[in-house]
Parts: C-alpha cells; structure tokens; sequence
C-alpha cells in the first residue's frame, strides 16, 4: 500500500477510535432521568466489511483471528478500540 495511503488511512483510525472513545464516555454520563442501551464492548468497536488487513498495517497492529461457527472474524485494537471484520466461509452442500 502506498505510504501516503498508508497515513490517511491511519489518521482515519485515530480520529474514529478518539470520537469512539468520547462517544462512549458521554454515554456514561447520561442523567438518571433516560436510560440508555449499553451495549459494552459492541459501543467501542467498528464493524469494517473489508481493508481489516490495511488498518492492522496502518497502525502497525497485529490482526487477531477469532473461529466462529461458519467463519472467523478478524479484529485490530487501536485505543481501546477494536476494528473488526467478519469472514464467513462457504459450505459445499
């Protein structure tokens, strides 16, 4: 991947990871009078459908593989915050 490719890429992530984590925050912050829908960890991750591979280069992170039942999911932590991809394999039937 071009290096400069390889910047933007990497100042996307940062940037999404700090609105991510500010995000989070502010939603621990709600007053007593709403309730919210948590759902920790799933608010401090970024569900990607491809590039998992260039954003582990990006970032110089490793890629961690995951078997799931029909496939794997592939995820980069950044910041506390995870980037992940979904790889569903097919069946011969």
């Amino acid at each position: 991947m071009e290096k400069e490719e390889l910047k933007k890429l990497k100042e996307w992530c940062i940037t999404t990871a700090a609105a991510v984590n500010a995000l989070s925050a502010a939603k621990k912050m709600a007053p007593e009078s709403i309730e919210l829908i948590m759902e920790y960890p799933s608010d401090k991750e970024i569900h990607v459908f491809s590039g998992i591979e260039k954003i582990s280069e990006a970032l110089d992170q490793p890629i961690h593989s995951v078997a799931r039942r029909g496939g794997s999911e592939k995820r980069v932590t950044y910041d506390g915050v995870t980037f992940f991809g979904l790889d569903f394999t097919q069946r011969d039937n």
